[in-house]
């Protein structure tokens, strides 16, 4: 395998964090014939696969749902690669640059390998394979070009079809194999880069290898031909129709040559229990054992089913096992069940008859509670939990070069397959260190005082490498519940939003002058009305233009430019950068200040310090602006400004999104004039961080400050004295709200001044708060007043009464949408229906909600959500991806100074006024 071209600069901005290491490097690559793997994703963290190891994907937000996970069919191993459309247009497509000891260079051969499963051929369509382009364009990246499915040279695709190939610029049907749902496939890409063509080779799990053909042919030619090397593995999904379905892809690994053997990891040894005699262990199946204590037992709770049966103190049981050799690494897999307390100890030793604890090198043990240990080298530190009466799944990963083990279980409190401790994984001494003897006994001890019962079942032995897999390949084996002991939700939120009575008609208002000619063409994200009586609307481009329209929309005009005022003004990658938003003092018309908000990189990370605390090294700066216009009626910006904040973040995504003022205050009232300021938590997917919970940070909160006080850090801005956090040790006093994700967009409704959150969720639920000051939302042990837990973040779980964290007002799970678009609580004229109910809708699909403020009670049930029927001028009815002529409509909306409402779009930058039907 040849070199593979460099990777475009735009992959540099992406890897904003240190990327874990490839899993086979160039050093490493020459010790790994004949397969060395790329990825198989056992060490990527949970979450997006953004800049982890070789991937790229897109930009930041919900087109990324190329994902890491270990919520994954039982067949597979460990954790993998779940490609999640959710019929968004682009959603997860990724690519993995190969490096040049994997890529298949020009002038030879070489083989991919992969797994893949599918839960539903018919909304399924995802085209796999090898690409000569060493930054194949995803659809929502920066790489400038569109998608473009031609960067394959070898491709597959699965779809409704079952598996199709591309057959140079020819699809073919492979006819003499068939793909079902909810099954486990190997595939070999077999490329010859002389000859420019490649073959399909298809085992089904647990069946025979197929060379798969389509009619007569079973060769198959390269989409262009090339004279590069392959170089990238490439993932997209199709454009139309958009899947909907997830595919899972693991165990990808690279060869030289036609290589057909297979990567994937498999047990050596798996002990069948089921045709042994009942009784005493001792002398079954090369079995020794003490006492009649350990036997061989029905199981109880499986009918037919056989286990090791561990009932009382100082019991040992120990067998023969296919040996993991000095210098090599391997895998014991076990699950256990104990009922009531018990004193065990499983694992596996160098010594032939082993007596004593002693006797162990890798040990896990339960000492009469419900905390697992594992024996670091001279000692039992505590490692994670082993409830009662529950099978518990168990891989013990032994290293016999460092001497050292993981632990990893699913089942009992843990839902997913996690390696412990929780959060903090790390390796354990052996008890001893080798003597240079394979680990080839299986030993299971009780101790002195063990008044319980513990069985054990499946045990099993990998003795060539680290192996995730449950071996029956049933993930019902290792029934996790959560750290909670319950179930993972299915359906956070029962039933489907409906279309309500109400329709509105959406009027063409004004085209915003486009910032780039494809799509999105402008990025507007806010309309406001400027607070000077004059009618004119302000209407920001993230790319950095603030656009003045008068109050017919007939006319803009660009007020000033922030990409040509700050030079290091950065606008990508996308969803989190550029000019985020605007906000006019309550007095602009005398006093001619407003303020912005937009992010820094380059330069200014290393000349430009942070005001609070924040990542010691992060990627892009959120800076909050004062401007004074020296003539507030002017048609064009001349005056002059000043930083107010500026604040740190580890990640494009997530940073300052919303600043306002409350509108429903006159001066005098406590709070006029008051920059309310929304951070979100600064991290991608998955979030591990603490800070939104953290009162010493700033990130995933609302603050609250002054911008024409001094006493605030840096000098730039004041702290009210009535914030709710002012004097409490170790909190910024800048702090309103904390425990928030990316509280995207707030508002105050204009009858009472409630202030109003909304807040983009992890992976199931958006929501709105309902605000006082000093409100903890509880991210990320909470997700929208559903429980949230780190180690399995594509679900969530109810939530304990009595945390003391606050709940959403209303809530939507993404059965219904990907991101909420905050809104405004309708006090207009126009459109009486919608009278006293919050307006909002979802930032990818486009649908426009509405729930009542009056059922929209703090610690109540959660308020219903209507969906509104959108109508033309025509009276036709009509989806706004219809208007926008795009599947990704990115959703906003804006409101005068007389409420009444707007819909914005960045896709096509069109701005609608809001009527009655």
């Amino acid at each position: 395998m040849g070199s593979a071209r460099g990777i475009a600069r735009v992959v540099a901005l992406l890897l904003v964090a240190a990327a874990l290491p490839l899993v086979a490097s160039a050093a490493a690559a020459a010790a790994c014939p004949p397969w060395c793997a790329l990825d198989t994703f056992d060490d990527r963290v949970n979450g997006s696969l953004r800049s982890q190891g070789p991937w790229v994907t897109n930009q930041p937000g919900a087109t990324d749902g190329a994902w890491a996970t270990d919520d994954v069919p039982a067949g597979f191993s460990g954790k993998a690669f779940a490609n999640q459309p959710g019929g968004i247009e682009y959603r997860s497509n990724a690519y993995a640059t190969l490096g040049s000891d994997l890529a298949v260079a020009n002038g030879t051969t070489g083989t991919l390998f992969l797994e893949f499963q599918t839960d539903d051929l018919a909304t399924t369509s995802v085209n796999i394979g090898l690409s000569d382009v060493a930054n194949p364009a995803l659809g929502f990246d920066t790489t400038g070009r569109p998608l473009n499915y031609p960067d394959f040279e070898v491709q597959v695709r699965i779809d409704a079809q079952g598996l199709t190939v591309m057959d140079g610029g020819t699809f073919r049907v492979l006819s003499n194999l068939s793909i079902a749902p909810d099954t486990r496939y190997g595939v070999w890409l077999v490329a010859d880069n002389q000859a420019d063509t490649f073959q399909v080779h298809v085992q089904r799990a647990g069946g025979s290898r197929v060379r798969a053909a389509a009619g007569t042919r079973n060769t198959f030619a390269f989409r262009n031909g090339t004279s590069a090397a392959l170089g990238t593995y490439l993932n997209l999904n199709t454009r139309s129709p958009v899947p909907t379905s997830v595919t899972w892809v693991d165990n990808l690994h690279l060869a030289d040559g036609s290589v057909l053997t297979d990567p994937s990891p498999a047990f050596e040894q798996v002990l069948d229990l089921e045709n042994l005699a009942t009784g005493a262990v001792n002398g079954k199946d090369g079995w020794s054992g003490s006492g009649s204590g350990a036997s061989i037992a029905a199981d109880a709770t499986e009918s037919g089913n056989q286990v090791l049966r561990m009932g009382g103190p100082n019991l040992r049981a120990h067998r023969a096992a296919t040996g993991i050799a000095e210098g090599a690494t391997g895998t014991l897999f076990f699950r256990m069940r104990r009922t009531g307390a018990v004193d065990v100890n499983a694992g596996l030793s160098d010594q032939s008859s082993p007596t004593a604890f002693t006797a162990y090198e890798v040990q896990a043990n339960v000492q009469g509670t419900s905390t697992l240990h594992a024996r670091d080298g001279g000692a039992f530190v505590p490692a994670g939990t082993f409830p009662d009466q529950a099978w518990q799944c168990f891989w013990l990963v032994a290293d016999t070069a460092a001497n050292t083990y993981e632990l990893h279980t699913r089942g009992g409190s843990y839902a997913t397959r996690v390696q412990l401790p929780e959060g903090a994984a790390e390796d354990f001494g052996f008890r001893n260190g080798t003597n240079a003897a394979a680990l080839a006994r299986l030993l299971v001890m009780t101790g002195a005082s063990s008044p319980g019962t513990v069985v054990l079942d499946d045990l099993a032995v990998d003795a060539d490498g680290r192996n995730l897999r449950i071996p029956s390949g049933d993930a019902g084996d290792c029934p996790g519940t959560g750290g909670g002991g319950d179930e993972p939700l299915d359906d956070p939120i029962p039933g489907d939003i409906a279309f309500s009575g109400t329709g509105i008609t959406l009027t063409p208002f004004a085209t915003i002058p486009a910032s780039s000619g494809s799509v999105p063409r402008a990025r507007i994200n806010h309309l406001g009305e400027l607070p000077d009586g004059a009618g004119r609307l302000a209407v920001p481009d993230l790319r950095g233009d603030l656009w003045l329209l008068n109050a017919a929309g007939t006319t803009s005009t660009r007020y000033t430019d922030l990409d040509a005022v700050f030079p290091d003004f950065v606008d990508g990658p996308n969803l989190g950068t550029g000019f985020g938003f605007v906000a006019f003092h309550p007095q602009f018309g005398s006093n001619g200040r407003f303020y912005t908000v937009h992010t820094e990189a380059g330069a200014a990370l290393g000349s430009k310090s942070p005001d609070l605390p924040g990542p010691a090294d992060p990627v892009v700066h959120g800076v909050v602006t004062e401007w004074t216009a020296s003539n507030p009626a002017a048609a064009t910006f001349a005056g002059t400004r000043r930083e107010v904040l500026r604040v740190g973040f580890d990640t494009f995504l997530h940073g300052i999104q919303e600043i306002g003022f409350d509108p429903t205050l006159t001066a005098g009232e406590t709070g006029f004039g008051l920059l309310h300021v929304a951070l979100g938590d600064g991290e991608e997917n998955p979030n591990w961080t603490d800070g939104p919970l953290d009162l010493g940070v700033p990130q995933g909160k609302v603050l609250r400050i002054d911008p024409r006080g001094t006493n605030g850090a840096g000098g730039g801005y004041g702290i009210p004295s009535s914030n709710p956090f002012v004097g409490r040790a170790g909190a910024l006093g800048e702090v309103y709200l904390l425990g928030l994700r990316n509280p995207h967009r707030f508002t105050w409704d204009p009858a009472d001044g409630q202030l109003f959150v909304s807040n983009i969720g992890e992976a199931n639920i958006d929501c709105v708060y309902r605000a006082r000051a000093g409100d903890d939302y509880g991210w990320n042990v909470r997700e929208c007043g559903f429980r949230f837990e780190k180690s399995d973040p594509s679900n969530v779980y109810a939530a304990p009464a009595g945390d003391g964290y606050v709940d959403p007002v209303a809530a939507y799970d993404h059965g219904e949408g990907r991101a909420i678009a905050g809104g405004f609580v309708y006090r207009g004229a126009a459109v009486p229906a919608l009278a006293g109910d919050y307006v909002f809708g979802d930032i990818v699909s486009g649908r426009v909600f509405a729930a009542p403020v009056s059922e929209m009670v703090r610690g109540g049930p959660l308020a219903t959500i209507d969906e509104l029927r959108l109508y033309d001028g025509a009276g036709n009815q009509v989806t706004l991806p219809q208007l926008t002529g795009s599947s990704r409509v990115d959703l906003r909306f804006g409101a005068d100074a007389d409420g009444e409402l707007y819909v914005l779009s960045k896709a096509n930058g069109r701005i609608w006024r809001v009527g009655p039907r």
